[in-house]
């Protein structure tokens, strides 16, 4: 079983920022999930593979990226189905929770999916683009497990992944997607800052090229494209 996350159209980009996910059962190799950010990405993959459910934290949003979302989706005769906190997936052997959206906001970062996946002794915390708002109710609720893999909100944004969330976590290993060169100038020198300083080893995208993370549930291995 595979997860992918980030495939937005544009790694830093404008394209759909709330958090969706397709179940897919032919994604990479067999079996799969994929999540994103940039809702745009999934377009692509659900023309490439066949889905069995398809995911997101709503089901309206003025953006082409989206309607062209919903578009693939019913193409494969399939509707977006509402994932909402608390709600529960199972991935081969692995479980998915639901930890957000908890509130709906306006800013549609702060609406995205956040998903904490547990795999017999190593686990992962999927972010999306959530931002300090999302972060700060998800802890004052006590709602931020500890984690092997942190995969970073929001591209290494300034405006997200605070102290007090790596110090709920703790993971030892930390992922950012980010596009190389992006007008954004993401990540922040502030959120790799706060990474060097929770001594966690940081894997970029623009650095890295794809990373793949691979587990038997006792320990993992992190392979870079570079």
């Amino acid at each position: 079983a595979y997860i992918l996350e980030e495939m937005g159209l544009e790694q830093c980009g404008a394209h759909g920022t709330t958090a969706c996910l397709a179940l897919l059962n032919d994604a990479v190799k067999k079996g799969g999930v994929m999540a994103s950010s940039h809702v745009g990405g999934l377009s692509g993959a659900l023309n490439f593979a066949k889905a069995n459910q398809v995911f997101s934290s709503f089901s309206e949003y003025d953006s082409k990226a989206f309607y062209d979302f919903v578009k693939n989706t019913e193409k494969q005769n399939l509707q977006v189905e509402i994932l909402k906190a608390g709600s529960e997936l199972s991935l081969g052997n692995a479980k998915i929770k639901v930890l957000a959206p908890i509130f709906y906001d306006d800013k549609m970062n702060n609406n995205s999916l956040v998903l904490h996946l547990v795999y017999d002794e190593i686990s992962f915390l999927f972010t999306g683009d959530m931002e300090f708002d999302e972060e700060r109710s998800l802890l004052d609720l006590d709602l931020i497990p500890q984690c092997t893999v942190l995969k970073v909100a929001h591209h290494g944004s300034e405006n997200a992944t605070s102290y007090r969330l790596l110090r709920s976590v703790l993971p030892q290993v930390a992922v950012i997607s980010v596009g190389k060169n992006n007008p954004y100038n993401h990540p922040s020198e502030s959120v790799l800052s706060k990474l060097e300083d929770a001594q966690t080893k940081v894997f970029r995208t623009d650095l890295n090229g794809d990373i793949i993370i691979t587990s038997d549930g006792k320990s993992l291995e992190v392979l870079c494209e570079r």
